[in-house]
């Protein structure tokens, strides 16, 4: 099956990694074989959201540096009540993300999901990233070498099945 990487994305990103030699030519996902009703759901958001008692992502320097971002992440705890919430992003208004988290992070509905018996369970901490990160100063040597791999040890080490990808 060809899958077109572009389809929903503006015009004008096609052209910026149609030739990029750092595209992935096989299959970047993977098949999802357990049922839903046992599996081990994680969610994952590019909100910059953070944990009050965490430090906040990098701001000021992205301000400073438009074409930076930083690529660090966050584990947002399962229990975090949406008031313990912070947001860090320059390109989305925080306030009002923070009105109501959960349309960037879903904690309350993925709750909801394991109450119901229709997801089996969700992991002790979710993700979080600042988004908008620096695909025009080619600058992905951090994320593909540090960020992504960290993430990927935390999801393994809470035994996630799966990830939700919320992006904003």
């Amino acid at each position: 099956m060809k899958v077109d990487d572009y389809k929903y994305l503006p015009r004008m990103f096609r052209s910026m990694y149609e030739n990029d030699s750092a595209v992935e030519e096989g299959k970047v996902w993977a098949g999802f074989d357990k049922r839903l009703s046992r599996a081990r759901v994680a969610l994952l958001t590019s909100a910059g959201l953070y944990v009050r008692s965490q430090p906040p992502f990098d701001i000021e320097r992205e301000r400073r540096e438009p074409a930076w971002g930083d690529a660090s992440h966050r584990l947002i705890p399962r229990g975090t009540e949406p008031s313990d919430l912070a947001m860090s992003h320059l390109h989305v208004r925080n306030d009002d993300v923070l009105v109501d988290p959960n349309i960037a992070l879903p904690l309350a509905p993925l709750a909801d999901l394991v109450e119901s018996g229709f997801v089996g369970g969700a992991t002790a901490e979710h993700v979080s990233v600042m988004g908008y990160q620096g695909w025009h100063d080619n600058s992905l040597d951090r994320w593909q070498e540090e960020t992504a791999p960290a993430i990927a040890r935390a999801l393994e080490e809470q035994d996630a099945d799966g990830v939700v990808l919320a992006p904003m």
